[in-house]
């Protein structure tokens, strides 16, 4: 499938904030987009072989730089329900990565410059979104104290309550199912918004990548990073009901969690790849708020002369120290 523009011929791609497909070219926007159906292994539109594809379900011709999306890996059982498109421009994205590193030193100076903005890459990461149901009661014990004086002593009074609260209902844990991002870094840019979630629909998909589900819905490991991550969700909600004590504590606990269902989905990231001498610094953004998460890299030039400063002017204040002393003598 291409996203063909029917003004001029270019390739049309998805803007997340006008929400529609918009022509880099002529601006010209469509709701939809305009199928060209794809030649095995070539690209439907100068008919260049294509390589590197096998993760991949939408990519860039490297030749004639159309977007390229390969509805056969989105069918059978990877069939995908939902999906969760960019809410934010690259534009927009660079800005919040700004916010995160502006205050950084010794940074390159181009490494947040709005030039790089072309630089950023949206990636669709393919999610297993498993239903867990949840069943159960924590106890918990809420303690109370107060102190007061009376003349020249002081009072304390230490209260004990027993608190129980009960769970039932449906945890919806979301987990990426690609090798192509470390889990530990889309950990970091949660929380993700479930109601931001839509109908799949192709038309979200021109001018992003998006990687295809290279993981097993029914392993042992995903079913119980499943679990793992209903139990922690339900714990956190319980937690924070529990309010007006000076401390709690879980006295016990009981209750069973168990996975109904799984479903196919996809969420949004920016990735931005910067190179500084031999090595790449990658940071990662949420495609939908102002989560970011990676490292910046450290100008040696621009370290090298504030240490050179800082000597200089320990030097002066030495100096000067020594001519304050030599007029006092």
């Amino acid at each position: 499938m291409l996203s063909k523009c029917s003004n001029c011929g270019s390739s049309r791609e998805y803007d997340p904030e006008k929400k529609k497909l918009v022509c880099p070219n002529c601006k010209s926007e469509a709701e939809e987009i305009a199928v060209k159906d794809r030649t095995e292994n070539t690209c439907p539109e100068c008919g260049a072989p294509q390589e590197n594809a096998d993760k991949k379900v939408t990519y860039r011709c490297p030749y004639c730089h159309n977007w390229i999306i390969l509805e056969n890996k989105l069918e059978g059982p990877y069939s995908v329900k939902k999906i969760m498109p960019f809410t934010m421009g690259r534009k927009k994205a660079m800005g919040n990565m700004k916010t995160a590193f502006d205050n950084i030193p010794f940074m390159p100076n181009d490494f947040i410059s709005s030039e790089r903005e072309k630089d950023l890459k949206g990636v669709y990461v393919p999610f297993f979104l498993y239903d867990v149901e949840a069943k159960g009661e924590y106890k918990y014990t809420g303690e109370m104290l107060n102190s007061w004086d009376t003349g020249n002593t002081t009072y304390t009074k230490h209260d004990v309550y027993d608190i129980d609260r009960p769970y039932s209902g449906v945890v919806s844990a979301p987990i990426d199912a690609s090798d192509e991002i470390n889990d530990d870094i889309v950990d970091a840019l949660a929380p993700f918004d479930n109601g931001d979630m839509e109908e799949f629909n192709t038309k979200y998909l021109p001018g992003f990548e998006m990687h295809i589900f290279d993981k097993n819905p029914d392993s042992e490991e995903y079913k119980k990073r499943a679990i793992d991550w209903a139990d922690v969700t339900v714990q956190d909600a319980l937690e924070d009901s529990v309010t007006g004590f000076t401390g709690i504590g879980i006295s016990s606990k009981q209750g069973d969690l168990n996975i109904k269902e799984h479903a196919y989905t996809y969420r949004p990231l920016y990735v931005y790849d910067y190179k500084y001498g031999k090595k790449s610094y990658q940071v990662y953004l949420n495609g939908t708020n102002d989560r970011v998460s990676g490292i910046a890299p450290i100008d040696k030039k621009k370290l090298t002369a504030h240490y050179i400063f800082e000597i200089v002017c320990a030097i002066i204040g030495a100096v000067s120290l020594v001519q304050i002393f030599a007029l006092l003598i």
